[in-house]
């Protein structure tokens, strides 16, 4: 069925090109055998949205001035039941007898030649209607199963080339209203996944990026080209992005070293990302950057520690809690942790700092004023 095939794949072709709507609309005027074809949406009051074949201005004008509160077709199909995206011909929904004394069949249908109708309805989960209806004259005759059938094979597509066509709607400006907060900061700041895609960044991120060494943006993957380097950073992202799943407060930093020199600072949280309707769909982080300026006290000697040591930001978080006496179920309520999470954390402290016991670790830390000052 190679018309069928070329309105389905319009129907797929609008959702990033709207323009193609009339076209598509078209192709399936052509596939159900009618002269004239329309897709709009049930608004309260008044219908919107039209895209027509067929249909001359005049008579758009005249149902969405007036008629379509007299449109016994829509009527019928409304009191059948829910609105389903089930096809049928207007004679199943309303006896000739009827339709022709009608104010609709007098003063609408038959003002502008027409007579038979087909169509169908369906409800999207935001609760917005959709409507789409052919129409033939009276030498045409009443459209036959055989249009009704094609109408059916079209309506799941047509249902879902809508939705798809809202929810990019509904993200594209999710993502205007991003791009100009973001570009409303300062700070160099991205939007990436866990696979450290970028999303988004703003105009101080760009600049950012173009001139650092140590931090870039290759085939649309944020890196540093250094594998340990690379590892940190997406072990921070993985560790936020976790946090914020689990409920707990998000968010870590690092100094990233791509091994030549130009270091660069990296702070991470973590956010939930929803589409319109409040549906969640994820979880994503955003990551603030920073040229290494260096740091004195005890900010220097705890990075000179982490380094020395292999700390990830969430151990020395713990670590720190350690030296300064806190115990498990005290750390984890601080931190917004579970203490099965503390625990596995002390675990991989007691291995990189070579501690047997808590008591040894408090020993250790304590070496240090990085851990109990400030």
């Amino acid at each position: 069925m190679p018309q069928m095939d070329d309105a389905v794949a319009l129907l797929y072709e609008t959702v990033e090109t709207p323009a193609l709507w009339t076209e598509a609309v078209a192709a399936l005027t052509a596939v159900v055998g009618a002269e004239k074809g329309a897709m709009f949406g049930s608004m309260p009051g008044r219908p919107d949205g039209f895209a027509t074949s067929g249909y001359p201005a005049e008579q758009v004008a005249a149902y969405q001035d007036h008629h379509f509160r007299k449109d016994l077709w829509a009527e019928a199909a409304l009191r059948r039941g829910p609105p389903s995206g089930e096809p049928c011909a207007s004679e199943d929904l309303v006896p000739e007898a009827d339709l022709v004394d009608s104010a609709f069949y007098n003063d609408y249908l038959r003002r502008f030649g027409d007579r038979h109708g087909c169509g169908l309805n369906f409800r999207s989960p935001e609760g917005a209607m959709t409507v789409v209806n052919f129409v033939r004259g009276p030498r045409r005759g009443p459209f036959g199963r055989r249009s009704v059938e094609m109408l059916r094979q079209a309506s799941p597509h047509i249902a879902r080339a809508m939705t798809l066509r809202r929810l990019l709607g509904g993200a594209r400006a999710g993502r205007m209203r991003l791009q100009a907060a973001l570009d409303g900061l300062i700070q160099p700041v991205l939007v990436v996944d866990r696979r450290l895609r970028v999303l988004e960044m703003n105009s101080a991120a760009e600049r950012f990026l173009s001139g650092s060494k140590a931090l870039r943006c290759r085939a649309g993957v944020l890196g540093t080209g250094a594998p340990s380097a690379d590892r940190q950073l997406a072990r921070l992202v993985a560790d936020a992005v976790a946090a914020t799943r689990a409920g707990g407060p998000p968010g870590g930093a690092v100094l990233l070293d791509a091994g030549d020199g130009d270091r660069v600072e990296v702070a991470v949280t973590s956010v939930r990302s929803r589409r319109p309707g409040d549906t969640e769909v994820g979880t994503l982080a955003l990551v603030a950057v920073a040229p290494w300026r260096g740091l004195t006290g005890s900010g220097a000697a705890r990075h000179r520690f982490m380094e020395a040591h292999g700390l990830t930001p969430s151990e020395a978080g713990v670590l720190g809690l350690v030296a300064q006496g806190h115990g498990v179920p005290d750390i984890a309520a601080r931190l917004g942790l579970t203490t099965g999470t503390v625990k596995s954390y002390l675990k991989s402290l007691h291995a990189k700092l070579e501690c047997n016991s808590r008591h040894a670790l408090v020993a250790r830390a304590l070496r240090s004023p990085a851990w109990w000052i400030g």
